[in-house]
């Protein structure tokens, strides 16, 4: 498997209904380490979860957020999906991108 040391999870999502959001289409799987999830919405929906999806393919919840900003996490190697419910999301953009070490 191939791994990127970043991907667009989503860009300009707009739904009022409940929704799995995986990275844009053809991106390999993250390169995982020290990472940053950088998320801006005008809205959230009630539950937005980062999860990370295993081989087993049973997602598992990373972090739950709940405004804009700059989540800063420590991630293994793997593939990633946005998790949203209950609610609306407006002008959502989300990225995961490694971070240095310093």
């Amino acid at each position: 498997m191939s791994a990127i040391a970043g991907i667009r999870l989503v860009t300009n999502y707009s739904s009022g209904s409940p929704a799995t959001q995986q990275p844009e289409a053809n991106q390999p799987a993250f390169v995982g380490g020290h990472a940053a999830l950088v998320i801006t919405a005008t809205s959230y929906p009630t539950t937005t979860k980062l999860q990370f999806v295993p081989r087993s393919g049973v997602a598992i919840d990373i972090v739950t957020i709940t405004t804009n900003g700059v989540y800063i996490l420590d991630l293994p190697s793997g593939q990633y999906q946005l998790f949203m419910n209950a609610g609306t999301a407006t002008a959502m953009y989300a990225d995961l991108v490694t971070v240095p070490y310093s």
